[in-house]
């Protein structure tokens, strides 16, 4: 396979993660897509192992070299093992500087110290016919693929945590990657392939390991260093690879796409909600036989929902100002998106939002439509919702809270980050953790914008404070991209609390909607304005009618009338004499 035919299968995820360019020569990669498989360019479905041999092959690597724990070293390809045959493996004992102190500099020159190995046992080395080698002998032969002249070399080792774990010769591995890193390699490269979902994950599973504490400082700088440092995290599928796994499983297994008309839409679907392997794809869609935007609804949010996000924003209770706010927002990212597509430079203007007003107004609910208005004109890839609040940001010790808030971007990226109660971002305390995440989160809304959507949501007085705590908020948050969401009024609280109780099953008496009308009413009049709950009152409202409603019938109706009177209408003795005495 030449060069060119070899770009046309790479795969996106595995490409950007990948950190080639790092000039690192220990990459780490990390994250649920190590375990996945992938739908390249060429729709074809690997997994891992040969999906990272077309990449490293296509971008010059003369041999590919993969160690795992059934096989210390192994190869995909004749020409790599090829290669490996010319010549005996090297047979020395101790290669030069085995017995010295070792240190680690990445990229950033962040320095490591490795301690002294023991010495490795002796042996031959050599290759078996079934192309691995005996166990004892794989780091010195590692160690010469690595430093061999003339030959550019990848070496991939699968599992790295389960590697480092049973090769029986960590302190002596550690010490050659410490050679690698320090002395260089001429252009060759080694992977680390964890399974572990988060870089916090990887560092703790290689210190573990008790001999290779060193090993793990060298990567836990790589994840603080995340943006140009050689550790890289493997996602799920994007919309692209969708695509493909879409039209692989029409071609493989017959599947009939009902509307091709609204196949982006399918892929879109697709790509809401919590983001899903490629595996889970393939297995849900190889059991149906029509894929529709029905089907994929229900899947994704449980519920059939044929509804577009505009039909959804329209069908809320109340909130005219906003839902006007978010129709403009709406046509600017259509008119944004159409530029793109011509290949007009794009205005430079923020897309990031601040949402202000109590709880239970219908911030959480807007930036979800808000993310699926966005996908659906072209903005956003995804247009997923990553949901947050401090405590998934700021870590409790000493660069932990760089690898926590880099990697909830990471998972936000083409959709949107919703941070709540933002505000706890400026606040004094946490060691200041806090602030630390919050100007890693400004760099990445600056470096990301075309991939992006930052919405930080909280009471209207401490947003307020919040935006004035920091100048590069304000840049980053335009007064005009702020939205207030005000308190619902008692017709609109209404409404919801009867929306809640038909959700619920519920039938309710005339003379118990009169009640509870002056119930809300009073409620609302009685409300502290600076924390009232708006549709979370009606919440706990609902739930107080359901459990009188349900000792109701308990004990008017026995255990052997119990099914007959489920069907029972809700009655103004339902409701609790805490709410009754509200009642206006």
């Amino acid at each position: 396979m030449s060069r060119g035919e070899r770009n046309a299968v790479v795969v996106e995820r595995l490409a950007e993660a990948l950190r080639l360019d790092s000039g690192a020569s220990i990459l780490a990669l990390y994250g649920p897509g190590t375990g996945d498989s992938f739908v390249c360019l060429d729709y074809q479905e690997r997994n891992l192992k040969p999906a990272l041999w077309q990449l490293l092959r296509s971008a010059g690597f003369d041999r590919v070299v993969f160690g795992s724990v059934g096989e210390p070293l192994h190869f995909l390809d004749a020409e790599s093992r090829d290669m490996s045959l010319t010549g005996r493996m090297a047979r020395s004992t101790a290669a030069p500087g085995m017995g010295r102190m070792r240190r680690l500099n990445g990229p950033q020159g962040a320095r490591i110290q490795l301690p002294p190995p023991a010495q490795p046992r002796g042996g031959t080395g050599e290759i078996r016919p079934g192309g691995t080698i005996t166990a004892p002998y794989a780091v010195q032969t590692l160690h010469s693929y690595m430093t061999q002249p003339g030959v550019r070399t990848a070496l991939v080792i699968e599992r790295a945590e389960d590697f480092f774990r049973h090769i029986g010769a960590i302190r002596e591995l550690a010490d050659r990657l410490g050679m690698w890193v320090q002395d260089g390699v001429g252009g060759n490269v080694c992977i680390l392939v964890f399974s572990a979902a988060t870089m916090d994950g990887v560092v703790q599973a290689v210190r573990d390991q008790g001999s290779a504490t060193a090993l793990a400082d060298y990567l836990s700088r790589q994840g603080v260093n995340s943006a140009t440092g050689a550790a890289g995290r493997v996602p799920e599928p994007g919309p692209a690879e969708l695509s493909r796994l879409i039209h692989l499983l029409r071609i493989r297994h017959g599947l009939v796409i009902d509307d091709w008309t609204e196949a982006a839409k399918l892929v879109g679907l697709m790509s809401a909600g919590e983001p899903q392997s490629a595996r889970t794809w393939l297995n849900r869609l190889s059991k149906v036989r029509h894929l529709n935007r029905r089907t994929l609804s229900a899947w994704v949010t449980g519920e059939p929902d044929d509804r577009t996000a505009l039909e959804e924003l329209t069908e809320l209770t109340g909130l005219t100002k906003v839902k006007e706010l978010v129709n403009r927002l709406r046509s600017l990212a259509q008119v944004q998106a159409e530029r793109q597509r011509m290949g007009v430079p794009l205005p430079d203007r923020s897309n990031h939002l601040v949402f202000t007003g109590n709880p239970g107004t219908g911030k959480t609910t807007v930036a979800r439509i808000i993310g699926r208005l966005y996908r659906e004109a072209g903005l956003l890839a995804r247009g997923h919702v990553v949901e947050v609040d401090t405590g998934d940001l700021v870590g409790e010790f000493v660069g932990h809270t760089p690898a926590k808030t880099r990697e909830v971007v990471d998972r936000a990226l083409d959709g949107v980050l919703f941070l709540d109660e933002a505000y706890r971002l400026t606040e004094d305390g946490r060691g200041g953790f806090n602030r630390e995440s919050l100007d890693i989160i400004l760099t990445r809304m600056e470096n990301d914008r075309d991939r992006l959507v930052v919405i930080a949501a909280g009471y209207t007085h401490k947003m307020t404070e919040f935006i004035a705590a920091n100048p590069g908020l304000r840049r980053r948050f335009p007064a005009q991209n702020e939205i207030e969401f005000p308190d619902y009024e008692p017709d609109e609280l209404l409404q919801i609390l009867l929306g809640m109780l038909t959700a619920m099953r519920h039938a309710v008496d005339p003379s118990l909607k009169d009640l509870l009308k002056r119930v809300v009413t009073g409620l609302y009049l009685g409300r502290d304005p600076a924390t009232f709950g708006n549709a979370g009152e009606m919440r706990n409202l609902a739930q107080a009618l359901d459990e009188h409603w349900a000792e109701r019938i308990v004990r008017t109706a026995g255990p052997a009338g119990l099914r007959a009177a489920m069907n029972k209408p809700m009655m103004p003795e339902d409701v609790p004499a805490t709410y009754r005495e509200a009642a206006r």
